[in-house]
């Protein structure tokens, strides 16, 4: 499994993150051989408790170019709010399975963002986790509060996937 955080400066400035709870879910229940998180930093508040929690994990900051062939190569991809992910996406022959935390989809917000992952001829399955309407209302509007930073550790899933099918 392959963690993809945005680079800090969206996260200070515009998107809000997956809580927790959602990589929590991801890594208890699909028993992934490897896992990496692949990030500019550990600014996340996520980042360090996941590091804390399961010492299995493989933090990477590298450079781009390996960061970039661990994505492209990878089974599966749990993403955040980024339009690089989206590239990868594309170019990811690999990729049995794309897990996402559903904050903005279908937004005006982020509409330049998303391409429509879902409409692109693909051979792997989509789980979208949709967020609580009490973390979708505090989170939309990212200002990197405290309040949302601790939302982010506090928050619990409800842990309901809709699963996508491939479409091809």
């Amino acid at each position: 499994i392959y963690i993809l955080e945005v680079e800090m400066f969206f996260m200070v400035m515009l998107y809000a993150q997956p809580p927790l709870c959602f990589y929590e879910y991801l890594i208890n229940n699909f028993k992934f051989r490897n896992i990496y998180i692949i990030s500019v930093d550990d600014r996340n508040p996520v980042i360090k408790k996941l590091l804390d929690e399961f010492p299995q994990i493989i933090f990477h900051n590298n450079s781009f170019e390996n960061d970039l062939s661990l994505l492209v190569n990878a089974y599966n991809l749990v993403g955040s709010v980024s339009s690089f992910l989206q590239i990868i996406i594309l170019i990811n022959n690999n990729l049995k399975k794309y897990f996402e935390y559903d904050i903005y989809r279908l937004s005006e917000k982020i509409s330049h963002l998303h391409h429509d992952i879902y409409e692109y001829p693909r051979n792997f399955t989509i789980y979208k986790m949709k967020p609580s309407q009490n973390y979708r209302n505090k989170m939309f509007e990212w200002t990197n509060s405290f309040e949302q930073r601790s939302l982010m550790i506090d928050e619990k899933c409800a842990y309901n996937f809709t699963i996508i099918e491939p479409n091809v």
